[in-house]
């Protein structure tokens, strides 16, 4: 059985989320890292704001599943 401190959620280039910030909404992360003065370096390479075909744009958020395979090893041994 995996546990909770072997697998998190990081950005794409292995970037880390602030302390606290797992268990905040969807809104909440994308407003903290994708707008205002973190989203330079939090924002993926590339990413834009897509206008979507109706009136309301899409959002994107680039994450990544992070698994620490040594700690995942010392534990089913």
């Amino acid at each position: 059985m995996i546990q909770s401190d072997e697998v998190e959620f990081r950005w794409t280039g292995n970037k880390l989320f602030l302390p606290g910030d797992a268990n905040r909404t969807v809104g909440e992360v994308y407003n903290t890292y994708l707008t205002g003065d973190m989203a330079h370096f939090y924002s993926a390479v590339g990413s834009t704001t897509k206008k979507a075909s109706g009136s309301k744009p899409q959002f994107s958020m680039a994450v990544e599943l992070y698994i620490d395979k040594p700690k995942v090893s010392l534990f089913h041994v």
